[in-house]
């Protein structure tokens, strides 16, 4: 399959899960709608994990194997995956290496940081909330919140 399948594939799934992001992207500039696309198509990758999963193990295998991919494992098998195929091909154009995740991440929690000094919740109110998620595992901590 060709890179541009892949990003059509992409196109596709978005347009069929996700039609307000479909909907949107049309607005980004052209040359950056395969991007989006592709990083569109991984979160309903993700997001299907939870809603596929009856059991917490098989969902958790399969969010180790998109943690693989994105690490660089599983060439051969990301090859195969048009979802992963291109969401690797963005990674690589974008450069969404770790020292830049690292800088956006820190740009987000510093924006996350001023909303709740705004609203008057302090971190440790946070830190408390994701105490309380650590004692299981994401995907059956999901879970156990139900369906939404």
């Amino acid at each position: 399959m060709s890179m541009q399948a892949n990003f059509d594939h992409c196109s596709a799934l978005v347009r069929a899960h996700d039609r307000d992001r479909y909907l949107a992207t049309l607005f980004a500039p052209a040359d950056l709608r395969d991007a989006l696309y592709a990083l569109y198509a991984f979160n309903h990758e993700i997001v299907r994990v939870h809603e596929a999963a009856r059991e917490p193990m098989p969902g958790e295998i399969r969010l180790q194997w998109w943690r693989e991919v994105l690490l660089g494992g599983r060439e051969s098998e990301a090859a195969a995956n048009p979802v992963a195929a291109a969401l690797c091909e963005t990674a690589g154009r974008y450069r969404l290496d770790r020292d830049r995740l690292i800088a956006e991440t820190a740009d987000l929690v510093y924006h996350l940081l001023v909303v709740l000094h705004a609203r008057g919740i302090a971190f440790a109110e946070v830190e408390a909330a994701l105490a309380e998620r650590t004692r299981q595992s994401g995907l059956a901590e999901k879970m156990s919140r139900g369906r939404s």
